[in-house]
């Protein structure tokens, strides 16, 4: 017979366990959701926040969302990051920070430089792709933060790209697979991580400044990049995948796909395409579209490649509001009815804190009007949100 007082010493010892084991979970992933042996970190804590709404830390393959993704694996749940600013709920459930850092266009040092800044100043959304030819220096600046703390997007490129490096034209539909699945391994290696937040196609296959549709041969290419894209997040690589650059007849191309393997299409959780002050409300009809698919528009080139921070009538309602015309043109896009979300760029602080400053404030209903009636700046591609297709 045991020992009453070891049993109790036992019960002791075993309930001050599990109470500090309770305490680490909640510090690190906000929750006391009792762990389980599926839906554990190698820390043996849960990772998801609470379960009884989305994202589940479940197999949701029968849940009942619409559209109705696959699940990531219960041990790459969301769980909340802290803030200052809105965030977007995806489609699968994921939250993502309304304002990205962009970083096109950056050197490795100055990527280094410019994410540290935006970090280091509450932005924590941090957009790259594979072909800014500068993942090392952003995985560098990614490093000064804890992984979790970051939401981090990528992209990589169509097969047919002529414009700019990586030059490649490959037709062929299994070896745009094969490549699309080498550039996203690479991708991660570069950034030095595991997994990314948001994964996205750059573009469709075609020419840059191609203003027709996808074509079946175009479709063709653009299915295998996402069936590539579709099992990078059903392994656990990606909370979420989109795309960039895509038109209504580039996205019914991939909502009608059916693959080999039968298992449901993935609905892409964004869309992102040019939008700013100058090409009118709704664009092609392609934000409407894609907000009835469910998928939030992520705005690029905001400011018109700069044009709007000299445009007259923002220079002018930013007199009104005290704010510069740069703030009165990311005001107007984050306040339109279908949500978007938007990529800004700087390695400045004092624009990075102008830019977050954007959700402290509202342009009225009047002034929201004539900004959607401007027809300049022009911007790029002619005013078009895409640069690879138009129908």
């Amino acid at each position: 017979m045991l020992n009453p007082v070891f049993v109790w010493t036992l019960l002791a010892l075993l309930a001050a366990a599990s109470a500090l084991a309770g305490d680490k979970c909640f510090n690190l992933h906000k929750t006391r959701t009792p762990c389980d042996e599926d839906k554990t970190t190698d820390g043996g804590c849960v990772w998801c926040d609470i379960v009884d709404r989305p994202p589940f830390c479940t197999d949701m393959s029968n849940a009942k969302q619409w559209p109705q993704p696959p699940a990531m694996p219960p041990w790459r749940c969301d769980f909340p990051q802290e803030s200052g600013y809105p965030i977007r709920r995806l489609n699968n459930g994921v939250d993502m920070p309304v304002i990205a850092l962009g970083t096109g266009g950056y050197n490795n040092s100055e990527a280094v430089d410019a994410v540290i800044k935006a970090l280091q100043n509450g932005l924590n959304h941090v957009h790259s792709a594979f072909d800014y030819f500068n993942l090392p220096g952003v995985a560098k600046g990614l490093a000064t933060k804890p992984r979790e703390s970051i939401f981090l997007t990528t992209m990589t490129s169509p097969c047919v790209h002529l414009a700019s490096a990586p030059k490649r034209n490959v037709t062929d539909p299994d070896e745009c697979y094969k490549l699309t699945t080498r550039e996203l391994e690479e991708s991660l290696e570069l950034l030095q991580v595991e997994y990314v937040d948001l994964l996205m196609l750059h573009g469709p296959s075609e020419p840059f400044g191609y203003e027709g549709g996808c074509d079946g041969a175009v479709c063709e290419l653009n299915k295998m990049q996402w069936k590539a894209y579709a099992e990078f997040y059903r392994n656990g690589k990606a909370r979420a995948i989109g795309v960039s650059n895509y038109c209504q007849s580039c996205l019914k191309c991939l909502l009608d796909s059916t693959f080999e393997d039968r298992k449901p299409v993935i609905v892409p959780a964004v869309n992102q395409i040019q939008l700013h002050v100058g090409m009118g409300h709704d664009p092609e009809g392609l934000f409407s579209f894609c907000s009835r698919m469910g998928i939030t528009s992520q705005a690029y080139s905001p400011l018109a490649a700069g044009e709007v921070v000299s445009d007259p009538l923002c220079t002018s309602l930013g007199t009104k509001y005290n704010k510069s015309a740069a703030q009165v043109g990311l005001r107007w896009i984050i306040q339109q009815d279908f949500s978007p979300a938007l990529v800004v760029k700087s390695d400045k602080i004092k624009d990075l804190e102008s830019d977050l400053d954007i959700f402290s404030w509202s342009l009225s209903e009047d002034d929201m009007t004539d900004l959607s009636k401007a027809t300049t700046p022009t911007g790029q591609q002619d005013g078009r949100p895409s640069w690879g297709c138009a129908e």
